[in-house]
């Protein structure tokens, strides 16, 4: 038998374990998120320079780390404007639409797929057509048609960017909603007569919900992506406002004489993007059943 100094070694050991469950790499990639979003969120106070604010005089002034001055710790662009100041509020802007359109995309899809999955018939092959239609169509080439004809705005940059994986929630929520049907808890509330909307929204959501939020960490880098490929080709966010993408754009240039004009902001974008995807792989091994843990 075990004697009361080895359960309390047991014991002590047990939130260590814990601890331990999540990877290192996991943690980094929230805290990197964390810091991300934060520096973005603070941008008009911690910025040393307006954005938009020219200085030419100092045009293309290289960064500290090549002998450049600590008045523009990261350099200076062709314009002469601060490369800190404009990625601080380039990361503000990315992220924003990055999240705006992934709640957007994330609500609209649900919706559908709640609807495909509970009125069936007509309506679920109207959603899946739809579905079909949207993964047959590249994104980024529908956005480009659309911005080319009917103009640029914020607005409509928002609403095309989260048409961009809207398909997969809706596949993922009807699938979802089809199990939960088949289960024993929604098959007692049908019983007793419960309305369809209360056991869509009270009873079923609540057990479907986590996987939709991991499709949506998922998605959350390809929205960025898409929004930097947009601003990339001039078809973004336009000047005088700055995003990562305009300034990856901006960037291509000027690689031989100032790389870090557009290296600055490119790796903004692969650090954001990689640690988004590691977050959402490590969420979906945890909650996705199917998978086997070690």
């Amino acid at each position: 038998m075990a004697n009361a100094s080895d359960l309390m070694t047991s014991s002590a050991s047990l939130p260590r374990q814990r601890r331990r469950a999540v990877p290192v790499v996991v943690v980094t990639s929230a805290a990197v998120l964390a810091l991300i979003a934060l520096a973005g969120l603070l941008a008009p106070w911690i910025a040393p320079h307006g954005y938009a604010e020219q200085d030419l005089l100092n045009r293309l002034a290289p960064p500290v780390f090549l002998d450049g001055s600590w008045d523009y710790p990261l350099g200076t662009d062709n314009l002469g404007r601060d490369l800190l100041s404009r990625l601080l509020y380039g990361i503000r802007t990315s992220v924003l639409i990055a999240l705006t359109a992934t709640v957007l995309g994330f609500v609209f899809g649900t919706t559908l797929g709640f609807l495909a999955a509970l009125r069936r018939g007509v309506v679920e092959e109207g959603v899946m057509m739809l579905a079909d239609v949207q993964a047959a169509i590249p994104t980024l080439i529908l956005a480009l048609a659309v911005l080319a004809f009917v103009g640029n705005s914020l607005g409509i940059l928002i609403v095309l960017v989260a048409l961009d994986g809207w398909e997969r929630y809706a596949r993922l929520a009807r699938a979802q909603v089809l199990a939960a049907k088949e289960s024993g808890y929604v098959a007692a509330m049908q019983v007793i007569g419960a309305p369809g909307w209360r056991l869509a929204l009270v009873h079923i959501l609540p057990n479907v919900l986590g996987a939709l939020v991991v499709q949506a960490t998922l998605n959350f880098p390809g929205t960025i992506m898409l929004e930097t490929a947009l601003s990339f080709f001039g078809l973004g966010v336009q000047p005088p406002e700055t995003s990562l993408g305009q300034m990856l754009g901006t960037g291509r240039n000027y690689l031989l004489g100032a790389w870090w004009i557009a290296v600055l902001p490119g790796t903004v974008i692969f650090v954001t993007t990689l640690a988004a995807c590691l977050l959402g792989d490590w969420l979906r091994d945890r909650i996705d059943p199917t998978l086997e843990r070690p």
